[in-house]
């Protein structure tokens, strides 16, 4: 995409649609980089990928964030940092379900290191 100059421009649209339907794949690996990819396409166009794009990709970000997969999780939790530099004001309705994300993930995180010791 950082070089795809206006040759993705009529094709944007098409991209999406691509990247959205593969959101459900079997593969981890496939998942992973839609996760990756979404941010990229928002930053390619803001706008048009708020106004037809943005609650899907924020819909599979929130799914993959709270994934059992480690690997996983991390990926969305860092996209959805790339998705908020991209899409800016775009992404505040999202903000009460991130929260709630980053919330479960924190008490997830808590829960599971071990107890700290008196010494």
């Amino acid at each position: 995409l950082k070089h795809a100059g206006g040759f993705m421009t009529p094709r944007f649209r098409e991209a999406c649609d691509a990247a959205l339907a593969l959101r459900e794949h079997k593969s981890r690996a496939v998942r992973r980089a839609v996760t990756d990819l979404l941010p990229r396409l928002a930053q390619y166009q803001p706008d048009a990928f708020a106004r037809a794009h943005l609650k899907g990709a924020t819909a599979h970000l929130l799914r993959m964030a709270r994934h059992r997969a480690p690997e996983l999780r991390d990926a969305a939790f860092e996209a959805f940092g790339r998705l908020a530099l991209a899409a800016r004001h775009h992404l505040i309705p999202a903000l009460p379900d991130l929260v709630i994300a980053v919330a479960e993930q924190a008490r997830f995180n808590k829960e599971d290191r071990p107890a700290a010791r008196d010494p």
